[in-house]
């Protein structure tokens, strides 16, 4: 299985910038994602190896708008927001966020398809949640793999996390490095 390295916040950005693919596919007047022959992963104006992320940097500011006025406005603002907060991140911290995007791309379909579940039902969670997840989620990554089990197995843990919780921990768990 492919890791992904580096902070999580980074990591889910860049599922979340993966997400954007196929809403940019569609504004650029390509078919939905299901009405896709298999294996078919570019609209018609995306060229391969052109990411949607390079492709919205790439767009000027009016052209930007008008494709995020494009989306329903619930999508629109989640989006938007997605967008900005990468152009927040320094040079460093977004050549970090492509290489995760890299290696996710590089994952199996279904494998892309439990990750993005994973991170999606991660963001539902209440944001003070959240915090105690990634805190725990790196905690976690210290430990040694006996140590982690038990951890993870003791009354205290289970008293601390709901099923929901202990189960995206250790679906994170796999796909963020061991440190």
């Amino acid at each position: 299985m492919i890791r992904f390295r580096g902070p999580l916040s980074v990591v889910v950005a860049a599922l979340s910038v993966a997400l954007l693919a196929p809403c940019l596919a569609r504004a650029q007047g390509g078919p939905p994602e299901e009405g896709r022959p298999p294996g078919a992963r570019h609209g018609p104006r995306m060229r391969p190896g052109l990411t949607v992320l390079d492709r919205l940097e790439r767009m000027s500011p009016e052209a930007r708008g008008r494709f995020f006025e494009s989306l329903p406005p619930e999508r629109r603002q989640r989006l938007q927001e997605r967008f900005e907060q990468y152009e927040r991140l320094s040079p460093e911290e977004r050549a970090r966020l492509r290489r995760g995007l890299g290696r996710f791309r590089q994952l199996p379909p279904d494998q892309q398809d439990a990750a993005r579940r994973l991170f999606s039902e991660f963001r539902l969670l209440p944001p003070d949640r959240r915090v105690m997840l990634r805190q725990e989620l790196r905690r976690l990554r210290w430990l040694e793999p006996a140590e982690r089990a038990a951890r993870m197995d003791s009354p205290a843990f289970v008293g601390l996390y709901s099923a929901e919780e202990r189960r995206i921990l250790r679906g994170l768990l796999d796909l963020t490095p061991e440190s």
